[in-house]
């Protein structure tokens, strides 16, 4: 039994909590980044032109999940977009408008389910299956 205060070996007992991921988080692409005009384009040609300015990026096969924004008349908007592997559509649905500027964190993966934020106050859950 260990005690108060007492540091556990990595192998350790209670070493099974540590592998355990809860949540997954997006990761954030922006201009400059080695992948981010290729997402770019991606978004581009399934979308019918929206021409991100930032792009958050998760993947829970066979579902690619993007949260992008662009400018509409000087202010962000953001979308969700969700695609399979094989580049159906999924969804794709505006999130907010007339931001002022790029949120973090605003959607993340529990499991099958995304949890995102719609109109920076209300909540949205998503079980992929």
């Amino acid at each position: 039994m260990p005690q108060r205060g007492e540091l556990l070996p990595l192998t350790g007992e209670g070493s099974e909590l540590s592998s355990e991921v809860i949540l997954k988080e997006p990761v954030r692409y922006i201009e400059g980044n080695m992948y981010f005009q290729r997402l770019a384009q991606f978004i581009s040609d399934a979308t019918g032109g929206h021409i991100p300015v930032a792009i958050d990026y998760l993947e829970k096969r066979p579902y690619i999940i993007f949260s992008y924004y662009i400018y509409e008349q000087d202010k962000t908007v953001q979308y969700l977009l969700i695609v399979t592997d094989q580049k159906q559509k999924v969804l794709h649905e505006k999130l907010s408008e007339e931001r002022e500027g790029t949120g973090r964190s605003t959607m993340m993966l529990k499991a099958s389910t995304l949890v995102y934020l719609k109109n920076s106050n209300e909540f949205s859950s998503l079980t992929l299956s």
